[in-house]
């Protein structure tokens, strides 16, 4: 942070608590939280209000369990789509399953889509 980094990127829970810990202003989980990582995740939100956290995630099941505990928390939480660029690790195929689950983001309660800039309409739809 004392070179001007201010956004981090973390592999665990434990990793993004102590990074919050030391002030860091915004980070990025990078895996889906499940299980107990999400009741974590939503107490780091808690604890470390100065700190925003993002997640990724790539299941429409692990969205919809996500919404559920953040709207039983009263919080939205900041998820970002994990996209495969073509390693096959992690992350939807870029294509309608993509935009589906995107979509999805958009529409639970509890959530918050990242990772895209809000774009201001120009032109009226078809």
């Amino acid at each position: 942070m004392a070179q001007g980094i201010t956004k981090f990127k973390c592999a665990t829970i434990a990793e993004a608590e102590m990074a919050a810990g030391c002030g860091a202003p915004d980070m990025l989980l990078a895996y889906q939280p499940v299980g107990p990582s999400v009741h974590r995740l939503i107490q780091l939100v808690e604890d470390f209000p100065k700190t925003k956290f993002s997640a990724i995630a790539d299941d429409a099941h692990v969205l919809r369990g996500l919404s559920a505990t953040g709207v039983e928390a009263g919080l939205r939480l900041n998820v970002l789509l994990d996209i495969d660029c073509g390693m096959h690790r992690s992350g939807v195929t870029p294509g309608p399953s993509a935009l589906e689950l995107y979509r999805l983001i958009s529409s639970l309660p509890g959530l918050k889509p990242g990772g895209l800039p809000r774009l201001r309409r120009t032109h009226p739809r078809p």
